[in-house]
């Protein structure tokens, strides 16, 4: 079996496709225990997605957008904002056919040993009790704030790698 190959490239126009599926499953899970019709939930969803767009281009700050692609195939969306000491996902998104394959750690532990090699923490923002939150937990990071809806998460390479440390000595002696 081959090696799966997860790389970045910046997004383009013809990316909107992909772009507005994202959002668009996104934000379908999060609604669908609301009381709204069908008819607003996709009326609300592309006025979402044009608040987004515009957001994201409106200049604010140094935004890397990029489009995740496995072997040459667009499946997700991350942007990231790189500043002095910390690498911030701002956002990151795979689309659900990819979702629980692990595509998603090998993405973030890829940006992780980015970081630690450039001497930066991690942060980024995740909804409470949700598989990111507990993906980001396996990974390393640890909450740093929680409010009603999202936890803030945090990583950085020194108390990962003590971390990990720690454990293979407690292996060790248990062996």
């Amino acid at each position: 079996m081959s090696k799966i190959r997860i790389t970045l490239r910046p997004v383009e126009a013809a990316d909107e496709w992909m772009l507005r599926a994202l959002f668009a499953e996104s934000m379908r899970a999060q609604l669908r225990a609301s009381a709204l019709t069908p008819g607003e939930i996709e009326l609300l969803i592309e006025m979402r997605f044009r608040e987004r767009a515009a957001q994201s281009s409106s200049g604010d700050g140094e935004l890397q957008q990029s489009v995740v692609l496995i072997d040459g195939v667009a499946v997700g969306y991350l942007v990231l904002d790189r500043r002095p000491g910390e690498t911030r996902i701002v956002d990151v998104a795979l689309l659900a056919a990819f979702r629980g394959r692990g595509f998603g750690s090998s993405l973030l532990r890829s940006l992780q040993r980015e970081a630690a090699g450039a001497g930066r923490l991690m942060g980024l923002r995740v909804a409470r009790d949700s598989a990111a939150q507990w993906l980001c937990r396996r990974l390393g990071f640890r909450e740093v704030a929680v409010d009603e809806l999202n936890v803030e998460m945090a990583w950085e390479a020194d108390a990962c790698c003590h971390a990990e440390g720690s454990v293979r000595q407690r292996r060790g002696a248990a062996a």
